[in-house]
């Protein structure tokens, strides 16, 4: 990645403290977000940046070559963020578009019902696995990290336990079944149990893109 400034001026000394500092400074990996010319977000990688150079004339700084180092072989879409809010039961279509074969995808979901639910189930008719929430409090605000396998509550007195689990082509399970979105459409079905609770929820999650060298 190349770094010179819009009118092509030197860089100060404090400018170049500030970079560098920016750059150089992390210890964890970070969301590296790609834009076109028109402000509308490509891409998205996940890494950080392993080498800033200054790139000089006649002794002054007029940019930088910085090598941005990334944990995948390939970049992500942009967050894809889903929101609604329905009474009963709803049927949504979840779109997994990844570039890379058998790709499965972790959603991070949010569930807030208006409404004590027995059990909440959220079934993903496209590989025909469900995933069960039981004694769901109302206006509880539960939190389904899929990707990093957690679940909880926003009471902090709860967990969810065995009030966690699923059903795997028919067998009902004893641990936690997560969401998991295949590639192409998945049929999403979230069903209260009750014609009358209102849900709201919220589903963010992305997906791996492959773009080579240039976009």
């Amino acid at each position: 990645i190349n770094l010179v400034k819009k009118d092509y001026s030197d860089f100060t000394n404090a400018e170049k403290r500030a970079i560098l500092r920016w750059l150089t400074a992390r210890k964890q990996n970070s969301w590296l977000k790609l834009y076109d010319q028109d402000g509308e977000e490509i891409c998205e990688y996940y890494g950080r940046f392993t080498m800033v150079e200054e790139q000089t004339a006649d002794s002054r700084v007029i940019g930088f070559t910085c090598t941005f180092t990334s944990t995948h072989p390939y970049a992500f879409s942009p967050i894809r963020d889903v929101q609604q809010t329905f009474t009963g039961k709803e049927q949504i279509i979840v779109e997994n578009d990844s570039d890379v074969v058998d790709n499965v995808v972790r959603p991070y979901m949010i569930i807030k019902p208006n409404r004590e639910i027995s059990q909440l189930s959220i079934k993903n008719e496209t590989t025909n696995i469900i995933t069960y929430i039981k004694n769901v409090k109302a206006n509880e605000t539960l939190v389904i990290d899929n990707e990093n396998k957690l679940a909880y509550s926003d009471n902090v007195y709860r967990t969810l336990g065995s009030d966690f689990y699923g059903d795997v082509d028919g067998f009902v399970t004893n641990y936690p079944v997560w969401i998991e979105l295949v590639p192409g459409d998945n049929k999403l079905v979230i069903d209260t149990g009750d014609t009358s609770t209102k849900i709201e929820y919220t589903l963010k999650y992305r997906y791996p893109i492959k773009i080579g060298s240039t976009f």
